[in-house]
């Protein structure tokens, strides 16, 4: 279904939205909201196998998919493998009212490594898209870190920067990692060029 027939992008970076809900008033709901942001174009789909059928008629993939988990055909988590296996995975919000079942789905996806980082793309790409700051949580590797750049993601904490520490001692760990700064982009460089 297509709600808004304009594609120009006057909004927060997302000229073309499409909701997956099997719910007619969240459809609605997130069309509203989606005109007050300013989103060029909203289509709409009351589960997934819809979903499928109108994102193979789009001449490009939306910006953005809001992707609702308990749909009757074709559920967001099948939706969400589906659409893992196109060229372009568009990136994706899921929105759950059932907390268990998105954390669940979310565990099942992330147990292989090319699905976590479809899912770690599509947040990155949705966030920049929405101009929104990222902060990466748990980063313990550089490479960890290179591949969160790699996305656009510049913001990070983790043990990679530091063991938590008390309030009193965070100056002198700044002064110390602004020295130490150089020594570590370089060595970020030079892991760059021997994996490439």
């Amino acid at each position: 279904m297509d709600d808004a027939p304009d594609d120009r992008a006057d909004g927060p970076g997302v000229a073309r939205l499409l909701v997956v809900d099997d719910s007619s008033t969240q459809r609605r709901h997130m069309l509203g909201l989606a005109r007050e942001l300013g989103v060029g174009r909203v289509d709409t789909a009351a589960d997934g196998a819809e979903a499928l059928q109108l994102l193979r008629r789009l001449p490009n993939v939306p910006d953005l998919m809001i992707i609702d988990l308990a749909m009757p055909t074709m559920d967001g988590v099948e939706l969400i493998q589906r659409l893992q296996q196109l060229p372009r995975c568009p990136p994706f919000v899921v929105a759950s009212a059932r907390e268990s079942l998105l954390v669940g789905a979310v565990e099942e996806m992330a147990r292989e490594p090319h699905r976590r980082r479809v899912i770690l793309e599509s947040a990155l790409e949705m966030a920049q898209r929405l101009d929104l700051v990222t902060v990466a949580e748990d980063v313990e590797t550089l490479d960890d870190r290179m591949l969160l750049r790699c996305y656009g993601c510049k913001v990070a904490q983790g043990y990679l920067i530091s063991r938590p520490m008390p309030a009193v001692e965070l100056p002198a760990w700044l002064q110390s990692h602004q020295r130490h700064r150089p020594a570590l982009r370089a060595t970020a460089r030079r892991e760059r060029t021997t994996t490439t």
